[in-house]
């Protein structure tokens, strides 16, 4: 009994504890993987969020294709209409709700703006020269888009809120892609677009005077979603779109067929571009 009792008392003095350089050893070796896999983890919630925020846009579109369906394929003019830049169309949003019936779909989970409750944050905008009775739209029926696979319809912003559940909103602000024209948020405060620096639109960033986009990057690694007006989204980068307005010539409006991507976006001196806010 006794030659037991020494024998179990010599295997637990052989037992030996982890010296200080192999912890930090298996320290470093933890640290290296989580160096590794952050980012890849990091990578795939952004991508989970991009296909969310994409998943809003085509659902948006889908709204939109059933409201120009019930109204002689005119696309919404908002419920306050503004002249030239002074509005620039209030109310496009809640106009298609009754398609929707969420106010989530309005919301890129990538968009920080906070609101004030009965509000709801707002990360998509309309482009303004689509809007039906816009008198400086060529191009506000489904009928005189001639390329709306390369027409933007629906693009990122920040900034924005808006009741659009409630019938006759006014908070739901259209833009225009070039810098001329700050979208601006209703009641207060001023929007930016999540876009990314667009090819040859002004690029002033948050904080340098007027800001009209807030990154030079968009929200999804380095891109951003569009929605065009034939209803199919895309993710791109901001280089890719034509804001509407010449390169090195500010007074060219959207309207103009000297305009970035209007005549021919593969032909256009700055481009070529996968998509414009220009009406095609």
């Amino acid at each position: 009994m006794e030659e037991i009792i020494m024998n179990v008392s010599r295997s637990g003095r052989n037992k030996r504890a982890f010296t200080l350089i192999e912890l930090l050893v298996v320290i470093a070796i933890i640290a290296i993987l989580a160096a590794i896999l952050f980012p890849v983890f990091a990578k795939a919630r952004e991508k989970a969020r991009q296909i969310t925020c994409a998943s809003n846009e085509k659902q948006l579109g889908i709204a939109f294709l059933q409201y120009d369906e019930d109204y002689d394929e005119a696309m919404p003019s908002g419920t306050a209409q503004g002249s030239n830049n002074s509005g620039l169309h209030q109310g496009w949003a809640g106009q298609i709700y009754p398609y929707l019936k969420s106010t989530a779909v309005y919301h890129c989970p990538d968009d920080p703006t906070t609101v004030t409750a009965p509000e709801y944050p707002l990360s998509y905008e309309m482009n303004n020269d689509l809007m039906s009775s816009n008198a400086w739209s060529g191009a506000n029926t489904i009928a005189q888009t001639s390329s709306p696979a390369v027409t933007a319809l629906v693009f990122e912003v920040s900034g924005y809120e808006s009741n659009m559940s409630t019938a006759g909103e006014t908070q739901s602000t259209s833009a225009v892609g070039w810098g001329y024209w700050v979208p601006s948020n209703i009641p207060g405060g001023t929007g930016e677009y999540e876009t990314g620096y667009m090819a040859s639109g002004s690029q002033i960033q948050n904080g340098i005077g007027n800001a009209y986009y807030a990154a030079p990057t968009g929200w999804h690694t380095g891109m951003s979603n569009w929605l065009m007006a034939d209803g199919h989204v895309k993710a791109l980068l901001g280089s890719k779109a034509s804001p509407g307005l010449a390169a090195g010539s500010p007074t060219s409006n959207s309207n103009n067929p000297a305009a970035c991507g209007t005549s021919a976006l593969s032909t256009d001196p700055t481009g070529p571009y996968a998509v414009t806010m220009s009406p095609v």
